[in-house]
């Protein structure tokens, strides 16, 4: 599993007068590695999260038989259309802890290698269940996608 830090800007959170600026840690599943969370973490909340992405319907049947995260691509990453990711918030850039918000959670993402769009669900105990995270990449200007900056609305 490798790590892909990135600043992200909450948009809509606002602390005072400022936006809220967090460090994220994206994890990419990749089928070289597995997707296991933390011991203390229920795979029944992975499965029921994950199961809300359309591309994971193909492998619900067998991580639900054998756990097979190991197996979440069987075929060349290039061939499948979309790569999943859990989000980790790290700390607040801009805003000290008493601010009132929490990082506890973090996001089950899919994004999409066809249209660069991000959809994702945040995980909280604590928090009401799937919250959904919707990104659509920026091509203006460029050819291709530009990938350099995403704001959370």
């Amino acid at each position: 599993m490798f790590r892909v830090y990135r600043k992200m800007k909450h948009g809509k959170l606002m602390y005072g007068s400022k936006d809220v600026i967090l460090k994220m840690v994206i994890y990419v599943v990749q089928w070289r590695h597995s997707m296991f969370l933390e011991r203390t973490h229920l795979p029944e909340d992975d499965i029921r999260h994950w199961s809300k992405f359309p591309s994971f319907a193909p492998l619900l049947s067998q991580v639900e038989a054998d756990g097979a995260w190991h197996l979440f691509y069987q075929q060349d990453d290039a061939c499948f259309p979309c790569m999943f990711q859990r989000w980790k918030e790290q700390y607040f850039v801009n805003v000290g802890i008493d601010c009132g918000l929490t990082i506890v959670g973090f996001y089950y993402v899919c994004f999409s290698c066809s249209d660069g769009s991000i959809n994702g669900f945040y995980y909280d105990p604590n928090s009401s269940p799937f919250q959904k995270l919707e990104l659509k990449c920026s091509n203006e200007k460029h050819l291709g996608f530009t990938f350099s900056s995403y704001q959370l609305q």
